[in-house]
């Protein structure tokens, strides 16, 4: 056990390869196998790092914070990981409990004191053994084009044969100077892309933010998909109705898909506290299965929201969640790729994803959790019938031969269709 309760935590989808990550909390060790059973690549922890909110002078970046563990207990778990074929990375973001998370301006010049700090303890944590680093706050460096290059070139020399290391940013928006570097074939970054933005725009807006994105980032495999900055539980951001809506672009976007811990059960925020607050729910016991120690009373918007309450349940977020991370990881085109989009309309969304001679994919999503629409794909490569894979309607029979000139889709419905390569 590592990492104590009240830490950070998201979740997501691995970089080794593109398919899934995962960003949980405290008890990691003891629950790799489940982790193990979503597919989960790469586990982001942290920060664990020793500071006081907004103090730079009392960060201390390769030292563990004893409330959170010891250097012994991240090894152990390192090891553990290392036999579930999981990657470990680890957050360094410097001044995590503040708002500012670089302390002030006058740290953000490559020339600075902390960044310096940061350099080093990358190389201490790499040389410890983790699989990648992960900084946030990204859009508030002056120039990033100077510093990332640096923090790039040192991920990539502690790259060996069979084992690739990542360094993985939060920047909102991403600028001009970072996707320069994320396109490079050298480097070894990632940066991260939002459906939903800091205000939480409409869901109407979503398919123009997925369309700009893949305008202007042409290494697509480098991009880390999440729901919106700061984190945030899926469930308390997104009507319910849409939970499985935005499950299917996380898993058939191209890029690596990020989920904060819980939202492949629906876990939800709770009221007046940072997004942070919530604790994983793994089961119905002390502390839903979470630690041992003393824990948070329990509470009623989460009451029956459990990890092992819907492992069994084949039309729960979880067996979703599940499926599309098998899926992915099996089938090529939604791996590595191309992507065509087929359709961007009020409400709507339609995609495709091709890779060499395997089968294709078409994701289509209806984002209007009210109302009905319909979409209507005439691209010369996409064949007039489709074959369904998965809906979110429960009317539509998996395997069903599916027309998408004229498709009609239910309020927030999500569609997966296939057709096979043809010469």
């Amino acid at each position: 056990m590592v990492v104590s309760d009240g830490n950070d935590c998201i979740m997501g989808t691995a970089v080794f390869p593109a398919n899934n990550w995962f960003y949980p909390c405290l008890g990691i060790q003891q629950r790799l196998e489940p982790l193990s059973t979503l597919k989960v690549k790469g586990l982001v922890i942290g920060p664990l790092h020793v500071t006081s909110k907004d103090d730079p002078s009392s960060t201390r970046l390769k030292e563990i914070d004893q409330k959170y563990g010891t250097m012994e207990n991240f090894k152990n778990l390192l090891e553990a990981a290392r036999k579930k074929s999981i990657q470990i990375v680890l957050d360094i973001t410097p001044n995590y409990r503040g708002e500012d998370v670089w302390f002030s301006q006058e740290m953000k010049t490559p020339e600075s004191v902390l960044l310096t700090q940061i350099k080093d303890a990358m190389n201490f944590w790499y040389e410890k053994g983790v699989g990648g680093i992960y900084i946030s706050g990204f859009e508030e460096i002056l120039n990033p084009h100077e510093l990332l290059p640096e923090l790039n070139n040192i991920t990539v020399n502690h790259s060996t044969e069979g084992k690739a290391r990542v360094l993985l940013i939060s920047s909102d928006p991403m600028n001009d100077q970072i996707l320069n570097i994320l396109n490079d074939t050298t480097s070894s970054m990632l940066s991260t892309s939002y459906l939903l933005g800091k205000g939480n725009e409409t869901d109407s807006d979503l398919g123009e933010r997925v369309r700009q994105q893949q305008e202007i980032a042409g290494g697509q495999d480098k991009i880390l998909w999440a729901i919106r900055p700061r984190l945030g539980h899926m469930a308390s951001v997104v009507k319910e109705k849409l939970l499985r809506v935005y499950q299917l672009l996380l898993f058939t976007l191209p890029g690596t898909p990020l989920t904060l811990y819980g939202d492949e059960i629906g876990l939800k925020d709770l009221p007046g506290q940072p997004s942070r607050g919530t604790y994983m729910q793994w089961d119905n016991g002390k502390n839903h299965g979470f630690s041992d120690s003393a824990g948070r009373e329990a509470n009623e918007l989460n009451m029956n929201t459990t990890f092992k309450g819907q492992e069994d349940d084949k039309t729960s977020l979880l067996s979703l969640y599940k499926r599309l991370s098998e899926l992915r990881g099996k089938e090529r085109s939604l791996l590595h790729g191309d992507f065509t989009l087929l359709y961007d309309g009020a409400g709507a969304l339609a995609y495709g994803r091709s890779w060499d001679q395997n089968e294709r994919f078409v994701t289509v999503v209806n984002f209007a959790p009210e109302t009905e629409t319909e979409v209507s794909i005439t691209h010369q490569n996409i064949p007039e019938q489709c074959s369904l894979v998965w809906s979110s309607n429960p009317e539509r029979e998996e395997g069903s031969s599916i027309t998408v000139k004229n498709l009609k889709l239910a309020a927030g419905e999500a569609l997966l269709l296939k057709y096979p390569y043809s010469a």
